[in-house]
């Protein structure tokens, strides 16, 4: 699942949740972010985790 954090002047911030093929009990978070305007424009990534369900739940509370 991927979802548009935010937005301005083509400058976009992603966040992507998916399932992990190894070891299959975890699922990685990305932050990203993509410039539409640049010359050469590309994924960024900014932040990469490897989540349990029970670290998943942790960060859900974390954020509400």
């Amino acid at each position: 699942m991927k979802i548009l954090l935010n937005e301005n002047d083509g400058f976009k911030t992603y966040a992507e949740l998916q399932n992990c093929d190894t070891p299959s009990n975890f699922q990685v978070l990305r932050i990203y972010t993509h410039w539409d305007v640049a010359k050469f424009p590309h994924d960024q990534v900014k932040c990469e985790l490897f989540l349990t369900e029970e670290s998943k739940q942790r960060l859900i509370e974390l954020l509400k």
